[in-house]
């Protein structure tokens, strides 16, 4: 089993991406030839387009960044799966890609290094079908906003915000009942997961959700910076903290100017390791051989 190692977007950046080619004679089968070359294609397509973007958010230059892993995720041709394209006639090959890349400084050699947060967001897209979303992650000290857009699946940006506010909130009102940290955190855990009484939960609502207005307001304002609310049109948001938060947050509608916008959960377990050692020795094991000696080619220091 392969141990895998989740890494902050400031440390790693993983990127999933389909990248299409198309053929110059699409009623010729595709040849073990052919399909190497549509794989060297579609790596150097996929580096090319990834890599500013990458050596930004890590902060290095270009020829700076490590290579950790580039995994092959799905093959088609004219838009269906294909398990083994070799055979196969069609205008377009378009191959799934996932590359991670780390900065110099941060371990490569041992186990999978993986940026946790795209690739959950990845794996709740698999799940629910998802072509366009936004998949929003909170810690305990920032939150971090993923894009979902027809299989293309990024970090987008993220801001300070996290479970220490809401821990700041309670603790700083006591809910004046003057207790202490321990305690109130017991306390918050019983509230999130509806076991209390309806006079105690409105009394802890009017803590919480002030703490939670500064993470409302910043995931919205990302989200339209990008062009995430478009013609007035509400985004898909999935929301996944990495604390209990109460259910309310999922039913109500928070206003954002003339707009209601709300919050979506999954139930669905987004495992990041299950899915990393699932597909370690897949299907395309072959392919995936084959895409590491192609970016190796352009990443020599990796």
């Amino acid at each position: 089993m392969t141990r895998v190692t989740e890494l902050h977007p400031e440390q790693a950046v993983t990127i999933f991406s389909p990248v299409r080619i198309t053929r110059d004679h699409p009623t010729h089968a595709l040849t073990p030839v052919d399909l190497e070359n549509y794989i060297s294609q579609a790596v150097w397509k996929f580096f090319d387009q990834c890599r500013g973007e990458a050596a930004e958010k890590l902060g290095v230059r270009e020829m700076e960044l490590k290579l950790s892993d580039i995994r092959i995720t799905g093959v088609r041709m004219d838009g269906h799966q294909v398990i083994n394209p070799i055979g196969f006639a069609g205008r377009e090959f378009e191959v799934g890609l996932s590359l991670t890349v780390t900065k110099q400084g941060v371990e490569t050699t041992n186990g999978y290094l993986v940026e946790g947060g795209s690739t959950r967001a990845y794996i709740l897209s698999k799940l629910l079908g998802l072509e366009r979303a936004f998949f929003i992650e909170s810690g305990n000290v920032d939150t971090n906003i993923f894009s979902i857009n027809n299989g293309d699946i990024r970090h987008l940006s993220g801001f300070s915000w996290g479970g220490r506010d809401v821990a700041g909130a309670l603790q700083n009102d006591a809910l004046g009942l003057g207790l202490d940290g321990d305690l109130l955190q017991k306390i918050y855990h019983k509230y999130a997961w509806g076991d209390v009484s309806e006079k105690f939960r409105r009394r802890v609502d009017r803590v919480f959700y002030k703490a939670f207005m500064p993470f409302i307001n910043g995931v919205l304002l990302n989200v339209k910076n990008v062009g995430g609310m478009r013609l007035g049109s509400s985004p898909v948001m999935y929301f996944c903290p990495q604390f209990p938060v109460p259910a309310s947050v999922y039913r109500r509608c928070f206003p954002f100017g003339a707009m209601r916008v709300k919050f979506f959960r999954s139930d669905e377990p987004l495992d990041v390791e299950g899915f990393i050692n699932e597909n370690a020795c897949g299907i395309y094991e072959e392919l995936n051989e084959l895409a590491v000696r192609r970016i190796k080619w352009l990443m020599p220091n990796s």
